[in-house]
């Protein structure tokens, strides 16, 4: 049987990390450039921070935190994947990374609008529960209060509705593409 305090900590991580993971991951796909790479090591990324959750400091940033465990994590993947690696010069690097950069600012563009007409798909209770907990910037444990509602169930509601936004995003995308 779980500990009440156990709990709370559990409560207190998933709170946390549900109001971070897209910071977090856009931190590693901002250094990834592969986006499988990226998707890997966000995993494991995501269950250090939980193993390591003892040591965050309440009451400290907990962005800053996660990404240096990610910055840890990403290093360590950098080193291992180097050794298969061809080296570039340095000016071909500078401009495959403009090449990217764009890249990168045109699909955050197409991944937003995508979103916009995603989250319009979603049912009215729905996007309440998003515009609220994002828009809003209201904690998952403000939510369940003022709605009326356990917080757990406003985490897997919210997790439900990421899921579905990411599944929409993604078909969306990929009709462009093959438009």
């Amino acid at each position: 049987m779980e500990s009440h305090s156990e709990q709370v900590r559990e409560d207190v991580f998933l709170d946390l990390f549900s109001s971070h993971q897209v910071q977090i991951y856009a931190y590693v796909r901002a250094i990834l450039r592969h986006r499988e790479d990226a998707d890997d090591l966000f995993q494991e990324i995501s269950i250090t921070l939980w193993e390591k959750f003892d040591a965050f400091e309440p009451g400290t940033n907990f962005i800053a935190w996660a990404c240096q465990i990610a910055r840890f994590h990403i290093a360590n993947f950098v080193r291992r994947k180097s050794r298969s690696r061809v080296y570039f010069s340095d000016v071909l690097q500078l401009q495959l990374a403009e090449v990217q950069s764009q890249q990168d600012s045109k699909e955050r563009t197409a991944r937003r609008e995508a979103l916009r007409e995603c989250v319009k798909k979603l049912r009215p209770a729905d996007q309440e529960l998003i515009t609220q907990r994002y828009a809003n910037l209201l904690s998952v444990s403000e939510l369940a209060e003022r709605i009326g509602r356990p917080a757990r169930g406003i985490h897997n509601s919210l997790a439900r509705i990421r899921q579905a936004l990411l599944e929409c995003i993604n078909r969306t995308l990929l009709q462009e593409e093959r438009a």
